[in-house]
């Protein structure tokens, strides 16, 4: 029960006193007249401020996980370090608010007003500013790995040192940006991954590279070598035969930590959609993989792995027969003026004689750390029946116990929770079953 009814908190607000540390999760105040109300280090989890009148309030170091905030009025308003996981400020107004070093993972911010708010240092992973008004705000090392700026406005904006690993910008409005330099690297890395990932960028150079044409970018997950580029080059070419008009350039290749992202243009917007789906047929096509290493020839092949970690393979006079392709790969589109995952999948190793079962030892052995605290928030969040589950998940692929690992995360992935997009098990689970390969069904 909270310490105040609502009738209470309105007239203690009134008289200017504070609720340091007070109780009030849960509490109706939907539409209440709170201007410079002091919230400060109080619990306010799941409390309704619905339409609200919130001006100059202070809610430093509160916990309002999964609170109602939709058109609420909270211009010059101080939430730095408070924690607002998955609440909902949708269609509020936080002009020249203080959020800095606040946790508004999985908020939403679909079409709010958040003009010259401070967002610096702030934990925003898997937040929606869907169509938000981002102008001149501070968004200085921010975290920001796949969170939503989809038609968002963040013209004027700095988001120096920010980290935008798998962020989705179509349509975003960027004129005016600052950016020293980015990070993209994925939710919980070591901070060596983090260090590489860093990209710096001249004046002006960020919103050059990223409000240009569409583009198409093709990312490879942890190796990338000299075959797998002239692939995607050989893949351009098949293309640029079958659809003369869509324009498909070579733009870039850039290091992101492990992973490599090989960018192209493509001048015809109309045709961005048939070239993304043709490169993934493509990278799917048994018989192209084989065709394509049939024209490379025994010999060529052998001399683009050499010294590489198919070095014996090089060294051996046998015909080429393993899988020599990286995988997993990404296709990623830009319909206009950012990047959206669209489709996560697997080149086939089938089609050159490899396995398709995971080696789930392996893969926690690679990402240990990321692994380990995706499942410590699966832990957290998922219901206590279900708990279990994740712990015989972990036991198995610590264990070396692929079978057992399997059939666990068969179980997981079709528990309600878990299945159930945009909450907070959905987002850990599904960080947990990208190490491995999986989407969730």
């Amino acid at each position: 029960m909270p310490d105040y009814t609502r009738e209470e908190v309105i007239k203690k607000v009134f008289r200017g006193e504070d609720f340091i540390g007070v109780n009030l999760n849960g509490l109706d105040l939907s539409a209440g007249k709170l201007w410079g109300a002091r919230f400060a280090q109080a619990s306010l989890i799941k409390a309704n401020f619905l339409s609200a009148e919130l001006s100059a309030s202070d809610f430093s170091e509160s916990i309002l996980h999964s609170a109602e905030f939709r058109r609420a009025n909270l211009d010059r308003a101080k939430l730095s370090r408070a924690i607002f996981e998955e609440a909902n400020l949708s269609m509020s107004s936080l002009l020249g608010a203080n959020l800095t070093k606040g946790d508004f993972s999985g908020a939403n911010f679909n079409g709010t007003f958040l003009k010259e708010a401070d967002l610096s240092e702030a934990k925003l992973n898997w937040t929606d500013f869907t169509y938000s008004i981002l102008v001149d705000v501070n968004l200085r090392n921010a975290e920001l790995s796949s969170a939503d700026l989809e038609g968002a406005n963040l013209e004027g904006a700095d988001i120096s040192g920010a980290n935008i690993y798998n962020i989705k910008t179509p349509g975003w409005m960027i004129e005016g940006i600052k950016c020293t330099h980015v990070y993209r690297y994925p939710y919980g890395a070591h901070e060596e991954t983090k260090e590489k990932s860093r990209r710096n960028f001249k004046e002006g150079e960020f919103e050059a590279i990223y409000k240009s044409i569409p583009t198409i970018d093709i990312c490879f997950r942890d190796k990338f070598n000299n075959l797998d580029f002239l692939r995607v080059k050989d893949i351009q070419r098949q293309i640029s035969e079958e659809m003369p008009d869509a324009g498909l350039r070579f733009k870039r290749v850039e290091e992101f930590g492990n992973d490599t992202a090989v960018t192209f243009g493509v001048e015809n917007k109309e045709q961005l959609d048939s070239v993304s789906n043709r490169m993934e047929e493509l990278f799917k096509d048994k018989e192209y993989a084989k065709e394509f290493l049939l024209r490379l020839g025994d010999s060529a092949l052998k001399m683009l792995i050499s010294g590489s970690e198919h070095k014996a393979l090089a060294d051996s006079s046998a015909p080429v027969t393993i899988n020599v392709f990286n995988a997993p790969v990404s296709v990623i589109t830009n319909s206009g003026e950012g990047h959206t995952v669209v489709t996560d999948s697997k080149i086939d190793k089938s089609a050159i004689g490899a396995g398709a079962s995971v080696d789930f030892s392996q893969r926690y052995e690679e990402n240990r750390a990321e692994i380990d605290e995706g499942l410590e928030e699966l832990r957290r969040f998922i219901g206590e029946g279900q708990r279990q589950l994740v712990e015989d998940f972990a036991e198995a692929i610590k264990g070396k116990d692929d079978t057992n690992a399997q059939k666990a995360w068969d179980i997981i992935q079709r528990v309600p929770e878990v299945v159930t997009a945009g909450t907070t098990v959905y987002k850990a689970a599904k960080l947990v079953g990208g190490y491995f390969g999986f989407n969730l069904s």
